[in-house]
């Protein structure tokens, strides 16, 4: 593949998310990743949303933000990944770190 080939099929998956609602799974872990409580609702945080605004801004669409009761990326039954599982989440935006 070539870097035309990439952007093609980029913008082909952006233009699949214009108008879509994603609820996007995400942990504490600041500065990379986060969620504040505001007005009833989490907000995302730190650069992994920053990462979601751009491409936000390029291909509009909605999100929800949902943390996981255990507040870990978790595994296939737990915290993010468990979201992801059920299919509670359809993306996540954090990252993985070493403590």
């Amino acid at each position: 593949a070539n870097l035309a080939d990439d952007k093609i099929v980029i913008n082909a998956l952006g233009r699949d998310l214009v108008g879509q609602h994603l609820t996007i799974a995400t942990t504490q872990n600041p500065p990379l990743n986060y969620a504040e409580w505001e007005n009833g609702k989490w907000i995302g945080k730190g650069i992994a949303f920053e990462f979601i605004k751009y491409i936000q801004d390029r291909y509009p669409f909605n999100y929800t933000v949902t943390v996981p009761p255990d507040i870990v990326l978790g595994n296939k039954t737990a915290g993010v990944f468990g979201l992801m599982g059920d299919q509670k989440a359809d993306i996540a935006a954090a990252f993985f770190t070493e403590n």
